[in-house]
């Protein structure tokens, strides 16, 4: 009996000897620094070489400057975007990072208010951009910057409020409509991968 687990120990170490514990990440969470207020989102490489990507962002910034509600800036909208590297991946701590070209998509609502005047309305968009990434956190982390054009569209109404806090009265019968083409997109992205252990085989 000792002998047969002095020999499954031996096995044991064995194997702890011949491989290696690495890290590795498919998954990552982001933000774009410049949106002000609540913006997330997630992404996932895929391929062999980790040069596709496809990700989802939401964006909730709703903000009060003041307190009878005179000035407000409110945003909630989604996006989809499909992004390729033109990197090779297969290094996870390279993966993510230089050029990379990407098409996007987004759509949501929006209310804005200066001095009791505002403009509620909707909007979607859709356009390609580029974006150049740099490791940081000793390359853990990502840093992206980058800019993108394309199409915009937008209905909106204009409004007015009489009293502090109170009732949003139309100032026209007309809905406000808008087609744009041209810059869509500017983002300064942080991206945290999710990183995991995984084995590399013999030594």
């Amino acid at each position: 009996m000792t002998h047969t687990i002095k020999r499954i120990l031996t096995l044991v170490l064995l194997l702890a000897a011949t491989t290696v514990t690495a890290q590795d990440w498919r998954w990552a969470a982001r933000s774009n620094l410049l949106v002000p207020g609540l913006n997330a989102g997630i992404g996932v490489t895929t391929g062999a070489k980790g040069r596709f990507s496809v990700g989802a962002d939401i964006y909730y910034p709703w903000m009060w400057p003041f307190r009878d509600n005179r000035w407000c800036f409110e945003l909630l909208a989604g996006g989809l975007e499909a992004r390729w590297t033109f990197r090779d991946g297969t290094d996870p701590f390279r993966r993510g990072t230089g050029p990379s070209v990407g098409i996007s998509a987004m759509a949501g609502y929006y209310d804005f208010e200066r001095a009791y005047k505002g403009l509620q309305g909707e909007f979607w968009c859709a356009g390609i951009d580029f974006r150049w990434t740099f490791p940081i956190n000793r390359n853990r982390w990502r840093l992206g910057v980058g800019v993108g054009a394309g199409y915009l569209y937008s209905q909106s109404r204009d409004y007015v409020v009489y009293t502090p806090g109170g009732e949003l009265f139309r100032t026209g019968q007309w809905t406000n409509y808008l087609n744009f083409y041209g810059p869509v997109r500017a983002d300064v992205t942080l991206t945290i991968p999710i990183w995991h252990d995984t084995k590399e085989g013999a030594r």
